[in-house]
């Protein structure tokens, strides 16, 4: 445990946080924990384990992998392969080996892996977390907000994390590594007061508290509310959703699995059943999608076809319409795509500005 001398929450802070940890022990949100740990935390590090990393280094597919599992925790739009090939695999490799060793003081790992071109404060921490979900918590803006801290406590977190780490705060090498410490302090004084046993529980619960209190309270600023929070949303939320409330993709839907794996093919978003009793694949990709997603349904539902009882179909559920993704559907008489938009309004025909 950090000996935290300066930092504290204001009473105030300390009261929302005893609020959120009476979810805790939520049935729900227990399954989502043991759920996405199980599957993405521990699945990354079989990735490494897989390759002997870090002896051996990573090959591109494998680093695809772990960015897989990362962005089904927190969707972050900067893991993508520019982030290796920008600065070549190798180095992205040896980044990636520093920041992993625990023989090395944490501020020159950050330090080092921060030198990487693409490479933020969130993306940082996002990695820190998924090798060791126990000791590193995983911070964004949303959570951060969530706590309402002000700028004399930012300074104390920053004064701890100072001597906690052995780092000087007004050198500008270790600028953006001292936010981060800084962030380590916060968060951990946040998980003794949440009484959770790693920081995945406190970004689910802070993440949860900053999606209810977004929502206006006036009916003026509701509208423009719901367009940019489906159009931010994460995938992973609309999964959960329409998983929910299959009715609203069609009538009669019956969710069969979320996220169902198919061996080599990869994993269909949602596995459905509809009235007639035909599989239905279901494919989500936020916001506009290109007609790449066409392939990777098909691969889904020959999957089901091969090892389900009864015939398949597709949907893909995107926000925007796509010419090159409508064409390529067209020439696949079982598969169809619906538009959503305010709170998961699907619809058979893309939205205009007033809908």
């Amino acid at each position: 445990m950090l000996k935290i001398s300066n930092f504290q929450f204001t009473e105030e802070q300390t009261t929302l946080l005893e609020s959120i940890k009476k979810h805790v022990k939520d049935t729900r949100v227990v399954e989502r924990l043991r759920t996405d740990r199980t599957e993405h935390i521990d699945k990354f590090t079989e990735v490494l384990e897989e390759v002997n990393f870090p002896e051996d280094d990573l090959s591109e597919n494998q680093i695809d992998k772990l960015f897989w599992h990362m962005r089904r925790v927190m969707h972050n739009r900067a893991l993508g392969s520019n982030l290796y090939s920008s600065i070549g695999i190798q180095s992205f490799n040896n980044g990636l080996r520093i920041l992993f060793d625990e023989s090395i003081s944490l501020v020159r790992r950050i330090d080092s892996f921060l030198t990487l071109g693409g490479i933020g404060r969130v993306t940082t921490s996002h990695f820190l977390f998924m090798r060791n979900p126990e000791k590193y918590p995983l911070t964004t803006m949303a959570t951060r907000e969530v706590l309402g801290l002000d700028e004399s406590q930012l300074t104390d977190a920053v004064d701890d994390a100072s001597q906690i780490y052995n780092i000087a705060t007004n050198n500008p090498q270790h600028e953006r590594t001292i936010k981060i410490l800084g962030d380590i302090v916060i968060f951990s004084k946040a998980k003794e007061i949440l009484e959770v046993n790693d920081f995945y529980a406190v970004n689910l619960l802070l993440w949860d508290e900053s999606r209810e209190r977004t929502i206006p309270e006036s009916n003026e600023d509701l509208e423009e509310y719901q367009d940019s929070l489906m159009l931010a949303s994460r995938e992973s939320d609309l999964q959960e959703y329409l998983a929910n409330h299959p009715n609203l993709i069609e009538e009669g839907l019956e969710l069969i699995e979320k996220e169902k794996p198919v061996g080599s093919a990869g994993r269909i978003d949602l596995l459905m059943r509809d009235s007639t009793g035909r599989n239905v694949v279901v494919e989500t990709k936020k916001g506009r999608s290109n007609d790449s997603v066409v392939g990777q349904t098909s691969r889904y539902m020959g999957w089901v076809s091969q090892n389900m009882d009864g015939p398949v179909r597709g949907i893909i559920v995107v926000a925007d319409p796509d010419d090159r993704l409508l064409l390529a559907v067209a020439a696949h008489p079982t598969l169809s795509v619906k538009y959503y938009r305010k709170f998961y309004r699907l619809s058979d025909n893309p939205f205009n500005d007033n809908s």
